[in-house]
């Protein structure tokens, strides 16, 4: 006879409820077993306690806990969960179990229809709910959870909850309370909300006035990552009106910032419960993004499960520019009241910031992939995986070519950065890194025309390798705080005219993301060619163009937008206006507004049809070597503003976090140091100095008033005042010279060095050696014709070095000594030295005359035989070349 479906289920149930006794017991033994020693260690000082619990049917138990001592021993007891241990005893007493919901206080009481499921189980020690409360997706009550995992009780499902638990400990203990501020995390502002919380502001602005506007943005550590490099992106983000955490990253960085969030609020768990939350209050919702079909077919599956909540329309996020205009007078005629914009950091927030609240709706939010999940394109990670906090992972095992660097790459970038502001203190200065927007009076002038130029000055030399906007102002280049100020200014599209260094922009600039700017670079022959280019740059009737000339800076909030075409300028000390580098124009005075820029002095033409608007502050050039100096005294000494990125060590000294400065290191106020640099004991920085990304100064070195560029080693004994420094040279400002690499040291003030001997022994043999080894390879170039200088005038007199007539490496020839190194005190130095053979001059290839002789200078201090033999290197690897 047929057992009943009723019989055949109870005896299940008692079969797993033996089971689950069973596996209790043999667990408590092991632990028992294993920690006992731990547990005999700890007795000595501590007592047991028996707290009053409710059991299994509301019965009464006392749980067993230890009260450790205070102190260092006791703080070891309790971070190694020795206080809690005898309650191991309470399962093998059959009080507990290791998998149940919490025992609860006598007085704490269970709310109906809960309370007769709950209190039909034992109490344990690892529940459903302690697992999502690990993980931050505690989405629903307590009681609702509890309920949840007591239907869902069996042997196989406590074995894996259990498991569950005890990997999700490593998140750290379950979060009761959290702070109510904003934490920051890296360079992102983001609020400690929960779910119910995000829910009910959405609810209160719908209800608020039409004109009060919500942007929220979930942020998860890709979005960190994306901010640390766009400006643009990371000043949306934190002038939104709500930003949430979205994924266990963020909880694992709440965790090591000490400061954890209360939840994952993420998009794909509001998302349902928004719906349920909005059908019929009359809400209508309007969906925007994802492949053509998906927004549709997300519609469909709201209709189906909850068919009283208005869909306003749907559009796909394949449009092309053109179609931008029509997709926006559809939102606006749809009535929508809350815009969900799914086309993936940072695009969607950029678009819901630039069109968010010209599309008539009050809330406005980036979903990401949401769409993809609920049309049914891409599956959700199992719910198992989620209560991990390994959805990531599943993400990553379904598209892994697109994915694997934002998972494997960005995760470990993200833990690292927040690593660092943990244990180098707050990131705070960097959320005021970006240009502060200036906000638009006019119509926003969406694109720009830049110009890189060779400096204006004859100060500034071509030999030096370096084009000047590329050089720091403080710790970033000039040409990044132009990107920063356009972004600022409301800009999407750059094209940048340059005619030198290319590959050197290039490189800084890719493709603009870091900024959320379009950056479009075209090589021009020269300076007039990049004005005529820009002349015929197409423009729409009705566009608005900034026009700038790059190696002239001013930050966005000193630019007031309140004419359609206007030039910038200042007056001259003869009164004349001069352009500032800034303006900004449409199609109509576009001719104008470029020929008075590129005289650099605004014409009557361009006056009449152009409004010469005054600078309340000057820009900060970068037009000659002189003016780059003035810049960084002027950036070094202005009040702690908005773009500092460095911490304040003291009053006026500014270091980078990952910076190090060897004890012993002597820094006068003002001086800034950038990313990475290092200064070795002895040495001595400042006043009025900057030293950029990577930058090295050696023990011995002493600078003041000078810029040296990223990338730069300065090392030996040398004094350096004044100066421009490049890792091709270095530009004298007050002796108006420039100087190749190795050449830089000592040009403050006449130094008291012995004078090198004439002729020594050492070169007399060196001159032996390459009479002796360069006899063949000399002959041979004769009769090919090839003879170079070698050849023709250093090896003839070789032998005039041996009878010691000549030197081998010395000054060059003293007979006609510029005006710099007489005002300088060189000149006897000079005229005493003996002529060499090899000179400085030849063997840097320095075709300068002052330049020559400072270079001869530089070689009376530093005439060392390493310094030899590397002059004599130099002038031999020119002769193969040539």
């Amino acid at each position: 006879m047929k057992q009943p479906t009723v019989f055949r289920q109870s005896r299940r149930a008692a079969i797993e409820r033996s089971l689950l006794r069973l596996f209790d017991i043999l667990l408590a033994v092991s632990v028992l077993v294993i920690l006992s020693p731990l547990l005999l260690l700890a007795l000595p000082g501590t007592r047991w306690v028996q707290t009053p619990m409710r059991g299994r049917h509301g019965r009464l138990f006392g749980l067993l806990s230890l009260v450790v001592p205070t102190g260092k021993r006791g703080l070891v007891l309790r971070v190694m969960g020795v206080d809690t241990l005898p309650l191991v005893l309470n399962i093998l007493a059959g009080d507990m179990a290791w998998v149940g919901p919490r025992a609860l206080r006598p007085t704490e009481t269970v709310p109906e229809p809960f309370a007769t499921a709950r209190l039909a189980v034992k109490p344990g020690l690892f529940s459903l709910w302690r697992l999502r409360q690990l993980t931050l997706i505690d989405f629903a009550s307590e009681w609702e959870t509890d309920l949840e995992q007591i239907q869902g009780q069996s042997f196989g499902g406590d074995i894996a909850l259990l498991l569950r638990n005890l990997l999700a400990s490593f998140y750290g203990k379950p979060v009761t309370a959290a702070g109510d501020s904003p934490l920051l995390i890296d360079t992102l502002r983001v609020s400690s909300v929960t779910l119910d919380d995000t829910l009910a502001l959405i609810e209160r602005k719908l209800a608020a006035p039409a004109q009060d506007f919500l942007q929220l943005c979930f942020v998860n550590p890709d979005c960190v990552n994306i901010a640390r490099r766009n400006a643009r992106y990371r000043n949306i983000v934190n002038r939104a009106g709500l930003v949430v955490p979205d994924g266990i990253g963020m909880r694992i960085a709440g965790n090591i910032l000490q400061t954890p969030f209360r939840q994952n609020v993420n998009g794909t768990d509001l998302f349902p419960r928004l719906c349920a939350r909005l059908a019929g209050s009359g809400a209508r919702l309007f969906l925007l993004g994802g492949q053509p079909g998906v927004a549709a077919a997300t519609a469909g599956w709201i209709a189906q499960h909850y068919p009283h909540l208005a869909i306003a329309g749907t559009h796909h996020g394949y449009y092309d520019k053109a179609a931008e205009a029509e997709v926006l007078a559809d939102i606006r005629a749809s009535k929508a009241d809350v815009l969900l914009v799914a086309m993936g950091a940072p695009q969607q927030e950029i678009w819901i910031d630039q069109h968010g609240r010209d599309c008539g709706v009050q809330v406005a939010m980036g979903v990401g992939g949401l769409f993809d999940f609920y049309a049914g394109r891409i599956p959700r990670a199992p719910l198992w995986l989620r209560e991990l906090g390994l959805e990531w992972s599943w993400r990553l095992y379904q598209e892994p070519a697109r994915l694997w660097r934002r998972y494997l790459v960005g995760n470990v970038s993200f833990l690292l950065a927040v690593w660092l502001q943990r244990w180098l203190g707050s990131l705070d200065m960097r959320q005021l890194a970006a240009e502060p927007t200036a906000p638009p009076t006019g119509q926003s002038s969406r694109r720009a025309l830049v110009l890189v130029t060779s400096a204006s000055s004859t100060d500034w030399p071509l030999q030096s390798d370096m084009t000047p906007v590329l050089l720091p102002l403080g710790d970033r280049p000039l040409l990044y705080r132009t990107m920063e100020s356009l972004a600022g200014l409301g800009c999407h599209q750059v094209d940048v005219f340059a005619s030198q260094e290319l590959s050197g922009i290039r490189s800084l600039l890719g493709s603009g993301e870091r900024w959320g700017l379009q950056i479009k670079l075209h090589g021009v022959r020269d300076d007039d060619d990049g004005w005529r280019r820009m002349a015929l740059t197409p423009l729409a009737s009705d566009e608005q163009v900034w026009v700038h000339r790059a190696d002239h800076w001013l930050p966005a909030a000193a630019l007031k937008d309140a004419a359609h075409d206007v030039l910038w300028c200042q007056a001259d000390e003869h009164g004349k206006l001069q352009w500032s580098g800034w303006a900004r124009s449409g199609r109509r005075n576009l001719a104008n507004c470029l020929a008075s820029c590129r005289n650099n002095e605004p014409a009557a033409a361009a006056l009449s049809t152009l409004l010469a608007a005054p600078l309340h502050d000057s820009p900060y050039r970068y037009d000659s070597a002189v003016a780059m100096l003035a810049a960084q005294q002027r950036w070094l000494t202005r009040p702690a503003g908005r773009f500092e990125l460095l911490a304040e060590q003291g009053a006026g000294i500014r270091v980078a976090a990952s910076a190090r400065i060897e004890a012993g290191a002597v820094l006068t106020a003002p001086v800034e140091i950038g990313d990475g640099a290092f200064v070795a004991a002895s040495a001595r920085v400042g006043p009025f100095v900057v030293l950029g990304t990577g930058t090295r100064i050696e023990a011995g070195v002493t600078i003041e008033n000078s810029l040296v560029a990223d990338g730069v080693c300065l090392k030996g004994a040398m004094q350096i005042g004044a100066a421009v420094v490049t890792g091709a040279g270095l530009y004298h400002c007050a002796h108006r010279v420039w100087l190749p690499a190795g050449c830089t040291g000592n040009l403050l003030a006449p130094a008291a060095a012995p004078a090198p001997a004439a002729v020594d022994l050492t070169e007399r043999l060196l001159a032996l050696l390459m009479l002796a080894a360069a006899a063949l390879p000399v002959l041979l170039l004769k009769m090919a014709g090839l003879a170079g200088d070698f050849a023709q005038r250093v090896y003839p007199q070789l032998p005039a070095v041996l009878r010691g007539r000549r030197a081998l490496i010395g000054v060059g020839n003293p007979a006609t000594i510029p005006e710099s190194i007489k005002a300088a005190g060189w000149s006897e130095q000079l005229q005493q030295a003996p002529q060499g053979l090899i000179t400085p001059r030849e063997a840097l290839a320095v075709r300068d005359p002052d330049a020559a002789a400072w270079a001869d200078v530089h070689w009376l201090l530093h005439h060392s035989w390493p310094q030899r033999l590397r002059l004599l290197r130099a002038y031999m690897r020119s002769v193969c070349l040539s």
